[in-house]
């Protein structure tokens, strides 16, 4: 009889304990209050937030093997412009610290992504350099994209002359990349320097040898640079491609 009157109270304070919880879950499942509703402004990114910007993936363990060295050779009249010795020589004219850094920080994209096939040392001055980053004021077309005008590559070439020079081999001047800062110094702080890094990363492409653009966005050498742009493996293809020929102009 004891035994039955503690099952039977066992069995009670259960029903009780899950009455309880079931109270409690009743209560908290309440329509909340008008006061318990957040704005939806709270839950929205403020105005000023650019939407996301998407390059193309590339597949883990699958390499791509895509270039646009067809394009390359458009632009150079199927002649090989590349450098023969490294590493080479890089003069960037003096100017604010952080400028100069995201120049620098460029020159360690292409060592590192190239597996250092592609060197880079400091000259000391201009004359000593075969690259010279150098600082303009140049505006910004109306017909032209901000980006699309942040620098430029000077490369000047000399063709060979005489009876037996070849059209397709000659010299090349030291190149010149001109940066604009009408592009760069109103950009806000979070910006200006990662965009100054890559629109640099891009014009180096150029003096590298990358002549033209590639007509994919996904690549570094797509004619529009910004702070997204990053080096590919089709731009590595292209540059490989080029430094395994024979080189026409040196540069």
């Amino acid at each position: 009889m004891s035994a039955e009157r503690n099952k039977l109270n066992v069995l009670a304070a259960s029903a009780s304990m899950v009455a309880a919880v079931l109270a409690g879950t009743s209560s908290a499942a309440q329509a909340p209050t008008q006061n318990q509703y957040l704005p939806l402004s709270n839950y929205l990114p403020p105005l000023d937030v650019q939407p996301p910007h998407f390059r193309r993936i590339e597949l883990d363990g699958v390499r791509n093997t895509s270039d646009f060295f067809d394009q390359v050779m458009l632009a150079t009249s199927n002649r090989i412009f590349r450098f023969n010795v490294m590493p080479i020589p890089v003069y960037i004219q003096p100017n604010q610290a952080g400028y100069v850094t995201a120049v620098k920080k460029a020159l360690e994209t292409w060592e590192n992504r190239t597996n250092s096939m592609i060197k880079f040392a400091p000259a000391a001055s201009q004359q000593q350099a075969r690259i010279t980053v150098i600082w303009s004021h140049l505006g910004i077309p109306p017909d032209r994209s901000v980006t699309e005008f942040g620098a430029h590559t000077i490369t000047e070439w000399k063709v060979k002359t005489g009876p037996f020079a070849s059209q397709k081999t000659g010299t090349v001047n030291p190149q010149i990349i001109e940066v604009n800062l009408d592009v760069i110094d109103p950009r806000d702080a979070d910006h200006k320097l990662p965009l100054l890094q890559n629109l640099v990363t891009h014009e180096l492409g150029h003096a590298l040898g990358l002549m033209g653009h590639s007509p994919e966005r996904g690549d570094m050498m797509f004619k529009d640079t910004d702070e997204y742009s990053r080096i590919s493996q089709r731009d590595l293809n292209t540059l490989q491609k080029i430094y395994s020929r024979k080189c026409d102009f040196p540069l």
